[in-house]
């Protein structure tokens, strides 16, 4: 039903469209006028200034800043097996984790 719902429609449509009136056609009007232009420039500024300051500033911070980070994992204290699931983003890194735990002794499964 919406199909020839929509299919009158588009006759209808096509239909008005091309029984629309034919666009008028654009009148061209040329005309030339004359205009002239003078300009005169008689305004001359002459600016010389001459500034020399130095100045050193010589400052030195030191700031002690206390990182958090995750703890060290020993693979042969994990038992069970490792499920990891993400983005193709991330899966170059979590391929690369899974290969240093199976070189640092890792007994289980890994799956990524």
């Amino acid at each position: 039903m919406r199909l020839k719902l929509f299919a009158a429609f588009a006759v209808v449509a096509l239909f008005l469209a091309a029984c629309g009136g034919s666009t008028a056609e654009p009148e061209v009007i040329t005309e030339t006028v004359e205009v002239e232009v003078t300009r005169v420039v008689t305004e001359t500024e002459t600016i010389t200034e001459t500034v020399t300051e130095t100045e050193t500033v010589t400052e030195t911070v030191v700031e002690t800043v206390e990182v958090l980070g995750l703890p060290a994992v020993d693979p042969l204290e994990i038992t069970g097996d490792i499920v990891a699931a993400g983005s193709s983003t991330v899966f170059p890194l979590e391929e690369r984790m899974a290969e240093r735990f199976v070189e640092e002794g890792y007994s289980g499964n890994i799956t990524i």
